[in-house]
């Protein structure tokens, strides 16, 4: 009678790349994977907006002209649904996902943070607690939950007016014209415009990478590493590029 190991593990059927399908649960969950897909068109939309104001008047032009088709219109709505979803299911599922202790809420609570937006704190501190030495995935986790929080409170705004409200000429504020945009630059001049790049470009970059690298692994597409090193690899070269835009802008 054979009694080793092998033979006593319990068959398990090969799980096909279809396998979302079966529950809503699964479908829900790999829509909001799927949220980040127009969120990185609408971030190309801004690096394009950083060139165009980089290049001047006549490019701005092109680029608001670019930004009133039809088709962008529609992609940018989505990509505001997108996120308003991204939003709901974001603080409503990590703080139940994530193991958390007493302490770092009460620190979170001292300093008036509201409890559902502990999920960033709680992600870093997940992710480098529950990860082996000499692994990159703790910053990867930290990108992602940052990117998520900028996704989710900064990006729908944004969305709303430059990606349908402006287009659609119902709102024309000051700071959508190029002379706006200039004297913008120039007020925000150096550490304050690349924070904002950061938080509105090259944060949800690396949250729109993640999702992405671990969908496909979701879906069973195989070629790992490959994937990590395109799509965080990608992230940061687009991070740079849009870094690169601000200060050419403000030169």
């Amino acid at each position: 009678m054979n009694t080793s190991d092998d033979a006593r593990k319990p068959y398990h059927s090969e799980m096909t790349r279809w396998w979302w399908l079966k529950q809503r649960y699964y479908r829900c969950y790999m829509l909001r994977e799927a949220t980040v897909l127009p969120l990185v068109f609408f971030l190309g939309c801004l690096l394009y907006c950083l060139y165009s104001v980089q290049q001047g008047a006549t490019q701005w032009l092109a680029f608001s002209q670019f930004m009133q088709q039809g088709w962008v219109i529609a992609l940018n709505t989505l990509a505001l649904l997108a996120s308003l979803y991204h939003a709901k299911t974001f603080f409503a599922l990590f703080p139940r996902v994530m193991p958390r202790t007493g302490s770092t809420d009460d620190c979170l609570a001292m300093v008036g943070l509201p409890r559902r937006y502990h999920s960033f704190t709680v992600v870093c501190r997940s992710a480098f607690m529950n990860t082996p030495k000499h692994s990159d995935e703790p910053i990867w986790w930290a990108l992602f939950s940052a990117g998520g929080v900028c996704f989710a409170v900064l990006l729908p705004a944004l969305m709303l007016v430059l990606g349908i409200l402006w287009p659609l000429g119902l709102v024309n504020p000051q700071w959508l014209s190029y002379p706006g945009l200039n004297e913008l630059f120039a007020m925000a001049y150096g550490i304050p415009a690349l924070i904002a790049a950061g938080a509105i470009i090259c944060l949800p970059l690396f949250h729109a990478a993640h999702r992405i690298h671990h969908g496909l692994h979701d879906l069973q597409f195989g070629f790992r590493q490959v994937s990590k090193l395109l799509c965080y690899g990608l992230a940061l070269l687009l991070s740079l590029l849009a870094l690169a835009l601000v200060l050419a802008t403000q030169a």
